[in-house]
């Protein structure tokens, strides 16, 4: 599947568990996306960050900014 230069197809959530990033890796493989958003206050953080370096297929990456969910980020005074 070709996807049109003017098109960008996101796949949300990289990051969120292992079978989301397999999903995910499946579908850059198969040209069903070209884009992905990684979410990086998981507990998957370095496991993805591995995945991303492995797979060259995974490109255009984005930052999922999470403020509900996850581990927080930073040292932020509440």
């Amino acid at each position: 599947m070709q996807i049109p230069g003017n098109v960008i197809a996101t796949a949300d959530d990289l990051g969120l568990k292992p079978s989301v990033n397999q999903a995910i890796l499946y579908c850059f493989k198969q040209g069903y996306i070209n884009s992905t958003s990684f979410l990086t206050n998981t507990i998957y953080f370095e496991e993805t960050a591995s995945l991303i370096h492995e797979n060259p297929s995974i490109n255009n990456i984005g930052v999922h900014i999470n403020l509900a969910d996850g581990r927080q980020a930073a040292n932020l005074p509440r």
